[in-house]
């Protein structure tokens, strides 16, 4: 009888490569100030992927090959956590004034200067 770790052992094996050819190589270890987009294309597998895998292999090989979810708006609350913990927020994000419509002229000025 296979125990579930050669099983999934079994499925990590073959499974094609994705394919992004500029995957980056991490050395093993942790990976402070790490973008998340660098983090997830990197070699190796990230903990979404892992989720994505236990739930069906089918959805992890088309995880790989680019067929991400849609950007939503919980998505990318999340991105903006990670980014938070692993010290990358600043440099990626910027917090618009406080406004009662993005139709007020402070709001159009903070779009104006940050896109």
């Amino acid at each position: 009888m296979m125990i579930w770790g050669e099983f999934m052992t079994g499925i990590l094996e073959n499974l094609p490569a994705p394919d992004s050819a500029e995957k980056k190589h991490l050395v093993l270890g942790i990976h402070k100030d790490l973008d998340i987009d660098d983090y997830h294309n990197s070699d190796g597998i990230s903990k979404t992927g892992l989720c994505i895998l236990d739930i069906a292999p089918k959805a992890y090989q088309e995880f790989v090959h680019g067929n991400r979810r849609p950007d939503t708006k919980a998505l990318r609350i999340g991105k903006a956590f990670h980014a938070m913990l692993d010290g990358t927020f600043d440099a990626n994000y910027a917090i618009g004034p406080e406004v009662k419509s993005r139709s007020e002229k402070a709001w159009k000025a903070f779009e104006a200067e940050h896109g």
